[in-house]
């Protein structure tokens, strides 16, 4: 794995989706990457909706909120890649953000 990509929400569903349909559209040519988004106990359901659209997506309810830098901690911890990027539900990745 080369690249994780870690967004904490919390009750920002619309922009967290957006921001992952940006980095699904994105072109990362060679390099394998992970979508980890963590949801910091918003009740919007935004792991539902996240399994339905985008299934390869890595899902973590938490129970509780941690705030940013905890739910950022949760979702490295679970990252797989040699390096990790940091992406707030309001970001959106351009076409060739992650490109080498």
């Amino acid at each position: 794995m080369d690249i994780s990509i870690v967004i904490v929400n919390y009750k920002s569903k619309g922009l967290t989706l957006n921001c992952v349909k940006s980095i699904a559209e994105a072109d990362f040519g060679h390099l394998e990457h992970e979508i980890i988004v963590i949801d910091n106990h918003s009740g919007d359901q935004l792991g539902e909706i996240l399994a339905w659209q985008h299934p390869g997506v890595i899902f973590i309810q938490s129970l509780v909120n941690h705030g940013m830098g905890g739910g950022n901690n949760i979702g490295i911890k679970r990252a797989r890649g040699k390096y990790i990027v940091v992406m707030n539900p309001d970001t959106l990745a351009f076409k060739d953000t992650f490109i080498k």
